[in-house]
């Protein structure tokens, strides 16, 4: 806001001077609330927007810079390569700042094969996608034929697909043939759509 003063004064004599009127302005102190920490998947984006921001006349400066598509937007978006702490200093008028951080997580992402050789060797004998328990600890997957019969469910709590069929009538051991299976991966986080592909079984 602004108010005015009145500036006067008296000589030895008594006399007053002539008043002078003067409006000051009161430009408010800038405030900042950056929010809770940020999660991104290995080779993601995600804008980065303050919770609050307060203030007039505001200039914004990101440190580091690094994987921002900006230094000095209100709301950059990122591209982290690693974990990384951000801090914002807004700038107001008359040179008053404020800052605050904000720490933006990198998660790998998950790694599904596209083939793998149950062969007995102990190379390569699972099905297995990497960081999908570590990401995702509610995660179920289906492992289908080209039929569309589901021969394999598994959840957090069940060994890797080893190239077995363990739903619906097996025969002997369950060992299904060399071929290509199908799969569906449900994250059930509440925000990642389910995920279908398909891995070639060698042996």
């Amino acid at each position: 806001g602004s108010f005015q003063i009145s500036l006067y004064a008296y000589n030895q004599q008594g006399c007053v001077s002539d008043t002078m009127v003067k409006t000051v302005t009161v430009h408010p102190y800038p405030k900042l609330v950056m929010g809770p920490n940020l999660v991104v998947l290995e080779f993601g984006m995600i804008p980065i927007k303050p919770k609050y921001v307060y203030g007039t006349d505001l200039s914004y400066l990101w440190t580091p810079a690094t994987d921002l598509s900006s230094d000095t937007a209100m709301i950059p978006i990122c591209k982290p390569q690693k974990d990384i702490t951000y801090q914002l200093t807004l700038t107001g008028i008359g040179n008053c700042s404020v800052s605050d951080t904000i720490f933006v997580k990198v998660l790998l992402a998950p790694l599904v094969p596209n083939a793998f050789s149950p062969n007995g060797d102990g190379i390569n004998d699972e099905f297995i996608v990497n960081n999908l328990s570590l990401l995702y600890p509610n995660y179920s997957i289906e492992i289908y034929n080209r039929y569309g019969s589901v021969l394999y469910k598994g959840n957090i709590n069940t060994p890797n697909w080893n190239g077995k069929s363990t739903e619906g009538l097996t025969i002997g051991d369950g060992l299904l043939p060399t071929g290509v299976y199908f799969f569906i991966i449900e994250f059930n986080d509440g925000d990642r759509k389910p995920l279908q592909g398909r891995v070639y079984l060698s042996r």
